[in-house]
């Protein structure tokens, strides 16, 4: 990333656009400092930053993946909850929304006293030592972290599970992107999430953007593609 950032500066770019994380946007930033040329990041937001203070000539357009974790984790709690048991994709793993679930609850006095990540083969898919732990830790919430055709495994293998679906279940925001929920058969029983965007949101500049991409690709109206045109 930063050779190609350096070649691209060398041949006389403003502005470089890139879908990284915020380490990688750390790294490269000198480049852009000493330059005076301009990085804008496209960000899914499942990661956190480890540096403090404002990278330089460096913006940010992110879809907000660890915000609506935290987000849910208050909605986790004032609905009662304290204890919770995490269900998360072997990719989903590698993000941070398993910390920020954790982290959250344990500054509200509650914690993560489970975790289960689903293997990263789709024919090993399994819930049962989910299963296992509600059947013996009744009073359980669970945190939800899966994203894509991760997410119709578990919501499908949910639906059959007596012991997921009575228990209060809170998912990521990706977990609730509309494009693949569309492809899903309801599971039977309701569950919660924050998302920072919905094709719903009836403004000017959403509906523009939907009627644009929609002549175009109608089938990628979501998120990522807003995240591109924004």
């Amino acid at each position: 990333i930063y050779s190609n950032a350096e070649q691209l500066l060398l041949e006389g770019a403003d502005i470089i656009i890139s879908y990284i994380n915020p380490h990688a946007a750390e790294a490269i930033s000198t480049l852009f400092e000493s330059s005076g040329k301009t990085l804008l990041v496209l960000d899914s937001g499942y990661h956190l930053p480890v540096y403090e203070s404002v990278l330089p000539n460096t913006y940010f357009i992110s879809l907000q993946g660890n915000l609506c974790s935290r987000a849910i984790v208050n909605k986790a709690f004032s609905d009662g909850n304290k204890n919770f048991a995490v269900a998360c994709s072997f990719f989903d793993a590698g993000y941070r929304s398993p910390y920020i679930y954790s982290a959250a609850s344990e500054e509200k006095g509650g914690a993560v006293t489970f975790n289960h990540v689903t293997p990263l083969r789709k024919v090993d898919f399994t819930l049962d030592p989910l299963v296992n732990y509600l059947n013996e830790n009744k009073d359980t919430a669970i945190f939800a972290s899966f994203c894509g055709d991760m997410t119709e495994d578990y919501l499908n293998e949910s639906a059959k599970l007596e012991s997921l679906s009575k228990n209060n279940t809170y998912g990521s925001c990706f977990t609730a992107e509309e494009s693949w929920l569309d492809k899903i058969t309801y599971p039977g029983y309701n569950w919660y999430s924050a998302v920072p965007w919905s094709k719903n949101i009836d403004t000017p500049a959403n509906n523009e953007f939907k009627n644009i991409m929609g002549s175009i690709r109608p089938e990628k109206v979501n998120i990522f593609s807003l995240l591109g045109w924004e």
